[in-house]
């Protein structure tokens, strides 16, 4: 996301603003465009933020995202914004890089489904590159069938074109336009920059119809479009020595003005101006902004605010591979880390990350892996899961130069955070079986401290999967771990996730000490936002309790936290479990107001997931409220954003909502609902009660209808619960 956001900053000129003064840009910017809301325009500071990168930057320092979903929403709204004024064109170049734009765009294709985005996205890829990244390459073919989309694969031009297009450039005799066309082997841009290249040397003169050859002698034909680059850079540093003394025209100045260029390739495709006269100053050249200003006057630089690129990306390869030809890349990358670390002893955000990347570019392989951790920590916390995987690879791969051994403690927290990452992506078996490795190499002594946090990996895995009492013994191994270890903040991650599970299992007592347990512990450290989201699940062991008063108080109280913080995702939550509570105490149509307001939130945050089990529980209520058309219209609206990588819980509830609306339908449609719900219960341990409601309400449907066979059906799946079907024609209306 860090290159959408700077492509929008660069369009508002926020690039280089300061933390004090972005909220006053940005508010000045979307009053222009009629947006007023603090909220709205504390994300979009937020959103910039990492692009403008001032040095009191943080992350999370205007707005939290809780999801890349979230980050996706703002953005499209400021691209809509700036859509409203002109037609808007975003190009994004090089996409094989970042499986999070390829993400976004798909992101834009779903959402114009519903909400036209009012722009054309052009997506380019090099089909050699997107080959080493199986996420990008499984994206860009999602993207491609896409009916909104149109994807045109640029092939080399066959001969006879490039032999057209050289003609259409200048007019050669045919011998030269011959030897031209086929030394650009298809490549159109090859033609063009050697094109582009005679003209500037001279070496053309106006002819009858065209350009020709002055005093028809061919000049020498660069091998490639590398060697094509290296000749115009050499004319540059040439011409930029001209500018001295002649006494000062030497090789050594010649190589060091090139160095300073190579020292800018290594900075990245953006030259921050700050950084590159820093690190020039270590070479011991104060002002390198000479060659930097030829470069612009010859368009092979083009200046920013506070930065420049080079004018196209294949003069920045041409440099890297001089300075890797020669010996110096590593130098120049160990410069540029130890340059980053000098400015700020303590990185901001993302500087970890290019640290990490030019150590191990410098083969300084120990104090990169350091780096390269911290980074894929951060990128984590940005929801961009797919990076922080890319830099766990190279974190493995330093590790690899260093010879460390799979038991090394680095190699284990390396696996920790994959494991995490997995599970949040919902690769259950891979963060399972890297959760394994760990506990294993936990057993021993040495690496104690690693079993409790490998143990809640595997125990978030097994509730995902629906394997409550595995889960629960895990965490309670977990905590046991945990509370010797520590950190206090995971232990009251651990103990909150194991309360949960006990109050899925009907353990309120137990569920109930548990969560006070972990509320102390937030208490303590001062964690708001755990700490209320904590207090809810006292609010629903509560409900079961009877309790329902207490329940709602705790509700509206973190309803009330969450709206003064302007925290959504806490506030969305705290409306579903108002809606249980408002459930269970007869007050229907409260529960749906409420389950429409978290519906509400969780979508606009981006958080899909969430929001489904609040949509299929409207569906429930909507049924049991004797509303049929309304829960068959919610019904219709909840399959069409259904997620398939969604917990089981949720999904096995909308499978039982869907199994009820069923009842009424063809054989076909009937048994292909049981079927689902039967595969999913053989997943589950034990079943919730919103889940068991609505097999209940499946049961009733049918026996109303006198649908024996259906009766049945529905029978075989609740006594696969362990629920009598006398208890399932008894309650359908609350649990």
């Amino acid at each position: 996301m860090s290159a959408l956001s700077h492509m929008v900053a660069a369009a508002w000129s926020c690039l280089g603003i300061g933390a004090a003064d972005l909220p006053d840009r940005v508010t000045t910017l979307l009053a222009s465009v009629g947006v007023d809301e603090p909220a709205a325009q504390n994300a979009v500071a937020e959103l910039l933020a990492p692009a403008a990168l001032g040095s009191d930057f943080s992350p999370g320092q205007f707005h939290e995202f809780p999801s890349s979903s979230a980050r996706f929403r703002v953005l499209l709204e400021v691209l809509q914004h700036l859509a409203a004024q002109r037609p808007l064109v975003v190009w994004l170049d090089d996409v094989h890089w970042s499986s999070e734009t390829l993400q976004f765009i798909r992101y834009v294709l779903e959402r114009a489904q519903a909400e036209p985005a009012g722009l054309l996205a052009v997506v380019t890829v090099r089909d050699d590159l997107i080959a080493a990244s199986a996420e990008a390459a499984a994206l860009l073919r999602d993207l491609c069938r896409d009916e909104a989309s149109v994807c045109v694969h640029v092939e080399p031009l066959r001969e006879a074109d490039s032999r057209r297009l050289v003609g259409s450039l200048l007019h050669l005799e045919g011998g030269v336009a011959e030897r031209v066309a086929t030394r650009s082997g298809g490549n159109p841009l090859y033609a063009t920059q050697l094109v582009g290249d005679w003209v500037e040397r001279g070496v053309l003169e106006p002819g009858t119809s065209g350009f020709v050859l002055a005093g028809g002698e061919v000049p020498d034909i660069p091998d490639d479009v590398h060697a094509l680059w290296l000749r115009r850079l050499d004319r540059v540093l040439d011409e930029s020595l001209a500018t001295l003394p002649r006494t000062a025209r030497t090789d050594a100045e010649r190589m060091q003005r090139q160095v300073l260029l190579e020292l800018a390739a290594a900075l990245g495709g953006s030259v921050d101006m700050v950084e590159w006269v820093a690190l020039c100053s270590r070479i011991g050249i104060a002002d390198p902004t000479p060659v930097l200003q030829l470069l612009v006057a010859t368009r092979l630089a083009q200046l920013g605010d506070d930065s420049w690129a080079f004018s196209h990306g294949m003069l920045r390869d041409s440099l890297e591979r001089i300075a890797r030809e020669r010996g110096r890349w590593a130098s120049h990358n160990r410069l540029c880390a130890d340059m980053l670390e000098h400015r700020r002893p303590v990185p901001h955000w993302g500087e970890s990350e290019r640290i990490g990347r030019h150590r191990f570019a410098a083969a300084q392989y120990d104090a990169a892996t350091r780096s390269l951790l911290r980074g894929a920590r951060e990128r984590v916390r940005l929801d961009e899961y797919a990076a922080a995987l890319g830099l766990l690879a190279l974190y493995d791969r330093a590790l690899d130069e260093l010879g460390r051994s799979s038991g090394d403690p680095q190699r284990i927290e390396g696996w920790l955070l994959q494991a995490d990452i997995h599970s949040m992506r919902q690769e259950l078996d891979a963060a399972e079986a890297l959760a394994r490795r760990v506990q294993t190499l936990a057993e021993g002594a040495e690496f104690e401290r690693f079993g409790g946090a490998a143990l809640l990996v595997s125990a978030r895995v097994h509730e995902q999967q629906g394997r409550s009492h595995t889960a629960l013994e895990e965490y309670r191994r977990a905590q046991e771990a945990l509370r010797v270890t520590g950190p206090p903040s995971v232990l009251a991650a651990c103990l909150s996730e194991q309360a949960h599970v006990l109050l899925e299992l009907g353990q309120l007592d137990e569920s109930w000490e548990t969560y006070h347990d972990a509320q102390a512990i937030y208490e303590d450290t001062g964690q708001m936002v755990p700490w209320s989201e904590n207090q809810l699940g006292l609010a629903r062991v509560a409900v079961r309790q009877g309790d329902v008063s207490h329940a709602m108080a705790l509700c509206r109280r973190v309803q009330t936290f969450g709206r003064r913080e302007r925290l959504g995702r806490v506030e969305a939550a705290a409306c579903a479990a108002l809606a249980e509570a408002q459930t269970a105490a007869g007050r229907l149509p409260d529960a749906i107001d409420s389950l429409d307001r978290g519906i509400q939130l969780f979508e606009e945050l981006g958080l899909d997931r969430r929001a489904l089990r609040s949509s299929a529980l409207k569906v429930l209520l909507l049924l049991e409220s004797g509303t049929e058309d309304r829960a068959a219209s919610a019904l219709a609206l909840l399959r069409t954003s259904l997620i398939v990588d969604a917990p089981v819980r949720a999904r096995l509830l909308v499978s039982g909502v869907s199994l009820t609306m069923a009842v009424g339908d063809s054989d076909a449609d009937f048994a292909a609902h049981v079927n689902r719900t039967a595969a999913l219960l053989a997943e589950m341990e034990a079943l919730d009660p919103e889940a068991a409601r609505s097999l209940r309400m499946a049961l009733a449907r049918a026996r109303q209808r006198g649908l024996a066979d259906r009766v049945a059906r529905i029978e075989q799946l609740l006594s696969a619960t362990a629920l009598r079907p006398r208890d399932a024609a008894s309650d359908t209306s609350t649990s």
